[in-house]
């Protein structure tokens, strides 16, 4: 028996190949067929579709991971979440879909995938700050006030921008200080009440708050100060005159009695503080008096 040994090289294509051996002598032939299916080794490959998230702050607690896996199946694919392995994902198409829910502060995503040829991962830094609407404190209660100056304060959670927050007095907008969240205003209230609003807003919401001052003013009676005629005996031979007086604390002319001989006399009247009334004298003595009369008292003055 005599035995004969050959071998050789040749190059595969991809997907099924069939190769023939054939050996003939002077007794006869043989055939020898293999069908040999060739799968070539490729390097797995992962890209993350949100890698332009890395290292970037965000608001929202919800991810939704995209990545391309080429070169890997399913189950040679891992996703973890800080540390978490096994978190679930779907992949079709080689595209690698995940929901994955962060936590407060740094997280750290990685998908690793690993087969035949080789292993690959990506990873992929996102730091959660939840996001809060502002919230409003104010620095003095509501309250009642006797100083009508009112050096007003309040703290505003989640605003770094002064643009973002109106200081109102009686709805009228006025200005304050604001820094680092804390904000400053000097107020000049009316006598009553006073609503002071104040409203701010951030990407995650809005806040309007209210807060009412009741300034009571100090009472303060009238004043009566004759200007004409002056102080004394008067000797006149015109009957008519005009007598001129200076009132305050009064914004009405029917506050002031003027009486001549103890008869009310009419047609006065009020410009600002300038009280004047037109009198016709009685022959003999004429005793004049103005009297100005408000809710804290009375004034009078006479001549």
């Amino acid at each position: 028996m005599i035995k004969s040994g050959r071998s050789g090289n040749t190059k595969l294509s991809n997907g099924n190949n069939l190769l023939t051996l054939s050996a003939t002598n002077n007794c006869g032939a043989d055939l020898q067929t293999w069908n040999i299916n060739y799968e070539p080794c490729v390097v797995p490959q992962i890209s993350i579709s949100n890698a332009g998230l890395n290292g970037s702050t965000v608001a929202n607690s919800a991810l939704s991971l995209s990545a391309q896996a080429i070169a890997l199946s399913s189950d040679q694919i891992m996703l973890s979440l800080n540390g978490q392995g096994g978190q679930p994902f779907t992949l079709q198409n080689q595209t690698l879909s995940a929901s994955l829910n962060l936590v407060p502060g740094p997280n750290t995503i990685v998908i690793q995938g690993k087969n035949a040829c080789d292993r690959t991962s990506q990873t992929l830094n996102i730091n959660y700050v939840p996001c809060a609407a502002p919230q409003i404190q104010f620095g003095q209660a509501a309250g009642s006030l006797t100083n009508p100056t009112l050096q007003f304060s309040a703290t505003v959670s989640g605003v770094i921008n002064a643009q973002n927050v109106n200081l109102l007095l009686n709805n009228a907008v006025v200005p304050f200080n604001f820094q680092n969240g804390a904000i400053t205003a000097t107020l000049q209230l009316i006598n009553g009440s006073n609503i002071v609003t104040l409203a701010t807003q951030n990407n995650c919401g809005v806040a309007s708050e209210n807060v009412t001052y009741t300034y009571t003013a100090p009472c303060i009676q009238p004043s009566v100060e004759i200007t004409s005629p002056a102080a004394g005996v008067l000797s006149a031979t015109n009957p008519n005159l005009i007598v001129t007086a200076t009132v305050t604390q009064i914004t009405e002319v029917a506050a002031i009695q003027v009486l001549n001989n103890g008869i009310t006399q009419t047609n006065g009247t009020l410009f600002g503080n300038q009280f004047s009334i037109p009198l016709v004298l009685s022959a003999g003595n004429n005793n004049i008096s103005i009297s100005a009369t408000n809710t804290c008292g009375t004034d009078t003055k006479t001549r």
